[in-house]
């Protein structure tokens, strides 16, 4: 897919095709009314393009330049965007989560592995986490790990019956019946 960018530092149009993009980092914001070139040109949202490289986790970024794009062109920067938050915070979550087995070590109590900081990392994710945490239920199968108070101090509620209580791999189909009607999990 190509996009066309019309720069706001010469007037000039560029087709962009999408690999080039990896290179970039891309913020956008909203059309500010009083840029003479955001009126003259009436393409939509300013981006900040800024060329970049990207050592391991360093991002080296350059001089930035200011960006008209079109509506096609917006949606897919918002969709890349998207994509990208998403994957962030699964590499986050799963970074926390073999931190939080390296923390418990062998620990049998419920309440001590819950305290554990990269535990109370996942929780402080908030929402977010509750998609990736019920995918990891599913993962797990028949052998699910202690997820369920994270879940119910993210959500505000425990889908579990009292009579499941204690049994994981019921309490784990509690969670993710709630997590389908919920719209967090498949």
């Amino acid at each position: 897919m190509r996009h066309r960018f019309v720069s706001n530092s010469n007037d000039s149009s560029w087709i962009v095709s999408a690999p080039l993009l990896a290179g970039w980092c891309l913020s956008y914001t909203a059309p500010n009314r009083k840029m003479a070139s955001a009126k003259k040109h009436k393409i939509g949202h300013v981006v900040a393009c800024y060329p970049a490289t990207a050592t391991g986790d360093v991002l080296k970024v350059q001089t930035a330049t200011t960006w008209f794009l079109d509506p096609e062109s917006q949606e897919w920067l918002k969709r890349q965007a998207a994509m990208q938050r998403r994957q962030a915070l699964a590499r986050k979550f799963h970074g926390l989560v073999e931190a939080w087995n390296v923390q418990r070590g062998v620990i049998s109590s419920i309440t001590a592995m819950s305290m554990c900081p990269a535990y109370q990392a996942i929780i402080g994710m908030g929402k977010p986490a509750v998609s990736l945490i019920l995918s990891q239920l599913q993962a797990e199968g028949d052998d699910p790990d202690q997820w369920f108070w994270a879940l119910s101090s993210i959500t505000g509620v425990d889908p579990v019956s009292p009579e499941d209580r204690g049994n994981y791999r019921k309490m784990a189909e509690s969670w993710m019946e709630w997590g389908r009607r919920e719209g967090y999990a498949r």
